[in-house]
């Protein structure tokens, strides 16, 4: 690959990425808002006692649902243990604490450093 190729390549990741970031911020937001409405409705239909209500384009209807809560994490993580119950869990390690007991020599059974290809950014000078 000619110099010029990827000189070129590194300044159409740089605008996708860019363009990426841009619409995760709106994401964001709009996420933001959603959330806020949502919460703003369920609040509205709870204060009337009503169950459902529509707009002019979605009816929307209130319901409940159990969702599971730990409120005892070490009685919690007893449980997993003695029962055999890592299905419990999410599995995925928490890189940052990991790498901090890597770092101070701390061995940890079944986990392996991989070497994985990062690129780093710094903004150029534009001429002009």
């Amino acid at each position: 690959m000619e110099a010029k190729d990827l000189r070129e390549l590194i300044d159409n990741y740089d605008e996708t990425k860019q363009t990426r970031l841009s619409h995760d911020r709106a994401s964001k937001k709009l996420k933001e808002e959603e959330t806020a409405m949502k919460q703003a409705i369920i609040s509205h239909l709870e204060e009337e006692g009503l169950t459902a209500a529509g707009g002019g384009t979605v009816q929307l209807t209130l319901d409940y649902k159990d969702e599971p809560r730990v409120g005892d994490w070490t009685e919690f993580y007893k449980y997993i243990k003695k029962e055999d119950a890592f299905d419990c869990l999410f599995r995925r390690i928490n890189p940052k604490s990991i790498r901090e007991r890597i770092e101070v020599e701390e061995e940890i059974p079944g986990i392996y450093q991989e070497k994985v290809a990062h690129l780093s950014e710094s903004r150029a000078k534009l001429k002009g």
